[in-house]
């Protein structure tokens, strides 16, 4: 049996975006928005869940368009869509909240264990997003954007939170669903749970990161479901691979 199944959980670590909501259409929407506005062509070769979504706004930028993307001020259209992301999100966030995730979060909040967020976007859209889901109270903390100096898959946003959490990374579980947050997690020390929002558990598998546990969503779901589980395989095989 693995060693860590023994270990008393004293923090849970949660990424937002792919893991409490996925907003992966919000964000291609509204890149394609930017491409319109500004008449630049849209690479349709590109896989945007595959490909661009989980990176930051520059190289999604780039990643789209190309070297057209040196005709104009890159700054200016991050901006644009970010605008137009920010309004998508609140018009939509109650409806994009993932599968079985209010369930799942309802009975983790009732066991006690103290509970971080750990994400890229900036502090006003994670704080919208908790308080618009009404779980923003049972966040201990929020390391967000300008908290830290690194961004994933640099370690420090997952290091960081456990610190808040007063836990060592090894005791604590951190849910993630982009290649970025999962090695962020592992070089944290943290044990991960895959979130497959972004990643199939096929694809996840070939490429050689380690992570702990892979969930296609929370339903069905429950931390004893988690910490029983010793091996990377999906739990409840009901899942597509």
């Amino acid at each position: 049996m693995d060693k860590r199944s023994n270990r008393k959980i004293k923090g849970i670590v949660f990424d937002m975006d792919g893991v409490i909501i996925d907003t992966c259409k919000l964000h291609e929407e509204s890149w394609f928005e930017v491409s319109k506005e500004y008449d630049i062509t849209w690479d349709k070769t590109v896989d945007f869940k595959r490909n661009v979504f989980g990176t930051c706004s520059v190289d999604s930028a780039r990643l789209l368009f190309g070297q057209q993307i040196l005709e104009y001020d890159i700054n200016e259209l991050c901006l644009k869509k970010e605008k137009i992301y920010k309004h998508l999100l609140h018009m939509n966030v109650n409806n994009i909240v993932v599968r079985g995730f209010s369930g799942f979060f309802k009975s983790l909040a009732q066991s006690g264990i103290p509970i971080a967020l750990g994400t890229s976007s900036i502090f006003e859209e994670a704080n919208f997003v908790l308080k618009s889901l009404d779980i923003a109270r049972y966040f201990k903390t929020i390391i967000h954007f300008s908290k830290v100096k690194q961004p994933k898959p640099d370690p420090e946003v997952y290091i960081k939170a456990c610190e808040e959490l007063d836990a060592l990374p090894q005791n604590c579980i951190g849910f993630e669903d982009s290649i970025s947050g999962i090695i962020a997690l592992e070089r944290a020390g943290i044990r991960c749970v895959v979130v497959g929002t972004t990643l199939s558990y096929g694809r996840l598998t070939n490429s050689g990161l380690n992570f702990d546990s892979y969930i296609q969503d929370f339903n069905g779901i429950s931390l004893r479901d988690i910490l029983r589980n010793t091996s990377s395989k999906p739990l409840h095989m009901r899942y597509a691979i």
